[in-house]
């Protein structure tokens, strides 16, 4: 069986007659070969860890868009769902709900509490910011009360709607009444 060679391997395989009667020759051959043949392991090394620190750069830029769409479609399920519960809390409040049949407020109250177990679960927080100082990225201020006590100045008078967060972002300020101090 003939075994076919390229001419490169031919050139490798074969020792010139120079380089039999000189061993000198042959090992400052054999040095230069090895030289390639580190400095093709380097090149292979270098091209492995650049290609290796790629992946895991692609790999948590993934992991940061995923959490940033959940983030998002917990937050859009959130603010779809606020309304009704701010309908609920107004029904709730009434005065004919509260002259309304036990039964069935109890049941309005259950479908209540399991609207806000459901954003609880997805770590939406509902934040009720009584007696705090106004904060404009918490609160959203919808009327100014007069005070004549300089200390309540910039503090909440009221809560008209709940706030709702999740994390560290806002889905929704706190709705208020702010104190504003006059002499």
């Amino acid at each position: 069986m003939t075994v076919s060679m390229s001419a490169s391997q031919e050139e490798e395989e074969i020792i010139s007659d120079d380089e039999s009667e000189n061993p000198q020759l042959a090992l400052k051959r054999l040095r230069e070969k090895l030289d390639r043949a580190v400095q093709e392991k380097q090149e292979y090394l270098a091209s492995w860890q650049r290609e290796r620190a790629d992946f895991a750069n692609y790999k948590r830029e993934e992991e940061k868009r995923r959490h940033d769409h959940d983030l998002k479609l917990k937050m859009q399920f959130a603010e779809s769902l606020i309304p009704t519960l701010d309908s609920f809390e107004m029904a709730l409040k009434d005065k004919t709900f509260q002259e309304s049949d036990v039964q069935w407020k109890k049941g309005m109250e259950a479908v209540y509490a399991g609207l806000q177990k459901s954003l609880e679960r997805i770590g939406v927080t509902r934040y009720w910011p009584s007696e705090e100082k106004f904060n404009p990225h918490t609160h959203e201020a919808l009327r100014e009360v007069v005070t004549h006590e300089e200390k309540q100045n910039h503090f909440i008078d009221e809560v008209e709607r709940a706030g709702y967060s999740i994390g560290d972002r806002i889905i929704r300020p706190a709705q208020v009444s702010v104190y504003t101090y006059k002499k």
